[in-house]
């Protein structure tokens, strides 16, 4: 492929059919710059775009990429023709010529598919990656000595509820989600999640009823106690992660669409990540009970209300699809 010669190729062929570069542009989708440079030499056409180019301009995959001038487009086949009728061999290079556009054509259009295809995976991906990339990143704000809330404010609470909003996005848009059926290891990855949040939940309520009744948890010192829950919760927040990092896994490589599991997962993370806060900034046992019991139910309704309305949505879409 020679840029300069198939710039200059679209250059002619451009101007033979009075297009301005603007015109051009605006008939395949591109910017007038793009066709500048194209004729410049500076780049060469989007494989994606010869098909295009070719149909505006009168021209031959083929010529496009080789850069060679057939001149007349039409006319210069006619003529073509009109050398080589009567003649077997040139019969046989017409064919070979057309069989090659063709291959070209197919070629063109394969690519377009894969790039289309390659888009499609962009857009698909990008939601539920931002929510659990500002999933984790909340995270370790709150968890960080910059955060110097003892529970989690407003600000902490909207971050969550958007969190949950992109995820609940990121799973109704998915047409393939009404199909496919909930699959084994999908029922493995919730059942995961939710005793990591059960487990979060009693651990911490089990620490706390235990040291008021004077019994110290886990055969520790006292002292030790506050360490040891906090690197367990710290574990279950990073397992809620990992889970994550499955799930997504198999939803990029399309074995199955996201469901209920990340909307799980979303819930188990901040009650492990809440209770580590808390643990830190808490300085009576009384303030850290009363706190914390207001925290679980504000991230168990998100997380409820995200169920209910998820449900509710795929069901009225599986109808409207029915």
């Amino acid at each position: 492929m020679d840029k300069y010669k198939t710039g200059e190729l679209i250059r002619t062929a451009r101007t033979n059919k009075g297009y301005t570069q603007t015109e051009l542009g605006d008939l395949i989708g591109v910017t007038n710059k793009a066709v500048s440079r194209w004729e410049k030499g500076e780049s060469f056409p989007d494989v994606g775009l010869l098909e295009d180019i070719a149909r505006v301009l009168d021209l031959k995959i083929e010529q496009l990429v080789t850069g060679d001038d057939v001149s007349g487009g039409e006319n210069g086949a006619d003529a073509v023709v009109g050398d080589t009728e009567g003649s077997g061999a040139g019969q046989a290079d017409i064919s070979d010529s057309e069989t090659r556009e063709e291959i070209m054509v197919d070629m063109v259009r394969t690519v377009k598919m894969q790039q289309k295809e390659k888009s499609r995976m962009i857009r698909r991906v990008l939601l539920p990656v931002l929510a659990y990339g500002l999933m984790i990143l909340h995270g370790f704000i709150l968890l960080s000595d910059q955060h110097a809330q003892y529970r989690m404010s407003r600000i902490d609470s909207i971050i969550m509820i958007c969190v949950y909003v992109l995820i609940i996005v990121s799973v109704v848009r998915q047409k393939e989600s009404f199909i496919k059926p909930f699959d084994r290891m999908s029922a493995v990855l919730c059942g995961a999640e939710a005793f990591c949040a059960i487990y979060s939940i009693a651990i911490t309520v089990w620490c706390i009823s235990s040291i008021e009744e004077g019994r110290i948890p886990f055969g520790l010192e006292l002292h030790q106690v506050g360490p040891v829950l906090a690197w367990q919760l710290i574990a279950c927040a990073m397992f809620s992660v990992g889970i994550a990092a499955i799930t997504m896994f198999r939803y990029i490589r399309r074995e199955v669409p996201l469901t209920i599991e990340s909307i799980i997962c979303v819930m188990s993370f901040y009650i492990a990540t809440v209770y580590r806060l808390l643990l830190g900034r808490c300085d009576t046992l009384d303030g850290f009970r009363t706190i914390l019991y207001k925290e679980t139910v504000v991230i168990i309704a998100a997380f409820v209300i995200a169920i209910v309305f998820t449900c509710v949505v795929r069901r009225v879409m599986r109808k409207d699809m029915a």
